[in-house]
């Protein structure tokens, strides 16, 4: 599939809302099959799936994946889950690297990043009182603001790489995102994602004849080299090649730059985390490297591994690579350990023993509510008034954390209204006549769960004739 990213279409602040219009195709991040043909114009494929495909409100674009996005800068995905994240530049104070998944409302111009952005007159604020209470609102999982000294001039975010490869051990199961004016490279830990506000940000430096340098230093020093003026910025964009290997790219020294890891001798500890109910029985999951250095050594050293019984069933290491990989059939917290304890020896073949002892937490992973596969469709007899009930919408939550809250918004919400505890779709107007109103109502429901994380679906109540 082809994802494809849509600014608001500029002029500052989406004065028209575009980015909230569901009709417009600004503010959005699209999903096509170039190899299709049932879109409009019969040019390119409307994948069956996408949130809004075959929506009963004709005027709902079905090529949208998501929305709310002011200027979607760059895309990534996660290669071990697939998780898809999305560089977002931001207005005038926050930038974000959100999580993107079908039918999310990313936020904007209601709220930039965790922010309530004051959209009245020329202020291009925001406020912070109320920060992520939106109900059914995707929100970042890092941000940074533009009053950093450490970003001079103009700022805006690129990104995203999740870096799974053994080859730069330094950023191992990192999220690597950037400030693409300054050239600052930051990361974060994949596994064990912030939820933006005021978490940390790690910057990273490149090792270069022996000092650590930052990429705008590097591109200035080219540009001594070439006879040029040094630069004040970078214009930075990641680039990614085969078996993982990370690029760095600018408009500034025509240099294309190859991120390698540096040399390290064996830690003798380590910390690794396996997320809960991801199955290695079919296919080993890799979770991380130990890595043992020994200089002057022509045989690399073999690993092996040892512990519990427990332990033992669920791991297994590669012993040319050290990369251990979990082997089990799933971890559920509430039914087993937290962590498990191994021991690493790597020797052999001329190789110093070397002993390290490693630590693998199995971390919560807090699913939103899930809705049944099939679509939320109710009918509503013509003529008849409220209250009357119409349907259960019921959604679950994976974690059985506790009770599921429901809500509903949308055109027709004035309507119908629905129970937050039970899910229970009750109609309270009027009466519905076939010849005088619409024939089919479409509203948004959200489950959130204990935790605030939400879900959201898009329901229809059709108006049904009588037979009098």
């Amino acid at each position: 599939m082809l994802y494809v990213g849509s600014a608001d279409g500029g002029s500052g602040g989406d004065p028209f809302d575009l980015a909230q219009d569901l009709g417009s195709i600004f503010g959005k991040i699209l999903r096509i099959d170039p190899l299709g043909t049932n879109s409009v114009n019969g040019q390119y494929g409307i994948p069956a799936d996408n949130p809004f495909a075959g929506a009963a409100d004709p005027a709902m674009l079905a090529e949208t994946f998501a929305y709310g996005v002011r200027n979607p800068q760059r895309f990534g995905w996660d290669p071990r889950y697939g998780d898809m994240f999305v560089a977002d530049i931001g207005q005038n104070l926050v930038e974000e690297i959100s999580p993107v998944t079908a039918g999310a409302n990313l936020g904007w111009n209601d709220w930039e990043g965790s922010f309530r952005y004051n959209r009245g007159g020329f202020s291009r604020s925001i406020s912070l009182e109320g920060q992520r209470e939106g109900f059914d609102v995707t929100y970042p999982v890092v941000e940074y603001d533009h009053g950093d000294a450490l970003l001079a001039g103009g700022v805006a975010v690129t990104g995203v790489v999740v870096y799974r490869g053994d080859a730069i051990p330094q950023l191992e199961n990192r999220m690597l995102l950037g400030d693409f004016p300054s050239g600052e490279v930051f990361h974060v830990a994949a596994d064990d994602l912030p939820s933006g506000g005021q978490g940390s940000l790690r910057r990273v430096l490149f090792n270069h004849g022996g000092e650590r340098k930052t990429l705008l230093q590097l591109i200035r020093e080219k540009n001594l080299q070439q006879g040029r003026r040094p630069s004040t910025r970078a214009d930075l964009r990641f680039g990614l090649g085969p078996n993982g290997r990370v690029f760095l790219l600018n408009k500034r020294d025509g240099t294309i730059r190859l991120l390698v890891g540096t040399p390290a001798a064996g830690r003798d500890t380590y910390e690794f985390i396996i997320r809960e109910n991801v199955s290695g029985a079919f296919r080993p999951v890799p979770i991380g490297r130990v890595r043992a250095v020994a200089p002057g050594a022509e045989v690399r050293p073999a690993y092996a591994i040892s512990g519990s019984g427990a332990a033992l069933e669920r791991f297994a290491i590669d012993p040319v690579e050290g990369v251990l990989a979990y082997i089990g059939a799933g971890e559920d917290r509430e039914g087993g350990p937290r962590q498990y304890d191994l021991a690493v020896t790597a020797g052999g073949g001329g190789s110093p023993a070397y002993d390290a002892t490693v630590t693998v937490e199995v971390a919560d992973v807090n699913e939103p509510a899930a809705f049944p596969s099939e679509r939320l469709a109710f009918e509503l007899p013509e003529d008849r008034p409220g209250p009357l009930a119409i349907g259960i919408v019921a959604a679950s939550d994976p974690e059985r954390a506790g009770p599921v809250a429901y809500a509903i918004s949308g055109p027709a919400s004035e309507r119908f209204e629905i129970d937050s505890a039970t899910g229970r779709l009750t109609y309270v107007g009027n009466g519905e006549g076939l010849g005088e109103g619409p024939r089919n109502h479409v509203l948004s429901v959200v489950a959130r769960d204990a935790t605030g994380l939400s879900a959201r679906r898009w329901l229809t109540v059709t108006v049904t004739r009588r037979n009098e």
